[in-house]
């Protein structure tokens, strides 16, 4: 229980710096309306594949981020709040995989740190509140080398789910 411990501090914290004001601001940023948009389309209109925006289709999106958002539509409405939910959780999921890597790599209060300074950069707690996949493809390539670089440190003590998590980051 105790190795949860960290886990459920870092994510009340994640969920504490991004949650507050969530559904506070409009969907101006064109990324951000962009991504509502699409998500929007493939909920209420079915165009889960290709990813459509405004009809037409935009088949070279990675589909994953988009999907998610959908569910929140899906879920909760077009509401700034609703459509922005997901995301936050997507980068909540994201750092504490980063923490967990990064205390396997780094020992546990050395990865404690680093997680800390991941979740508090300015570039999570503003970036975590808009509904764009810039921010989740960055944590998810970060949290990927997190845990490649955890299992080449030291091979043999990485279990077969900490394998199986690094193939499935890895192949995000």
């Amino acid at each position: 229980l105790a190795g949860w411990i960290p886990q459920a501090i870092g994510a009340v914290g994640a969920a504490g710096l991004l949650l507050p004001l969530l559904g506070r601001s409009g969907l101006w940023d064109p990324c951000e309306s962009f991504a509502a948009e699409v998500a929007r389309e493939a909920a209420c209109e079915g165009a889960w594949l290709p990813l459509r925006f405004d009809g037409q289709a935009f088949p070279g999106l990675p589909p994953i981020f988009y999907w998610i958002e959908a569910l929140g539509v899906m879920a909760g409405g077009t509401s700034e709040w609703a459509i922005r939910l997901p995301a936050v959780a997507v980068i909540v999921a994201l750092v504490l995989s980063c923490l967990g890597a990064a205390r396997r790599l780094a020992g546990g209060p050395g990865g404690t740190l680093v997680a800390l300074a991941i979740a508090t950069s300015s570039f999570v707690v503003v970036g975590g509140r808009h509904a764009s996949p810039d921010l989740a493809a960055s944590l998810l390539v970060t949290a990927s080398l997190l845990h490649v670089a955890a299992i080449l440190a030291d091979p043999g003590s990485a279990t077969p789910r900490d394998r199986i998590a690094t193939h499935a980051l890895v192949a995000l």
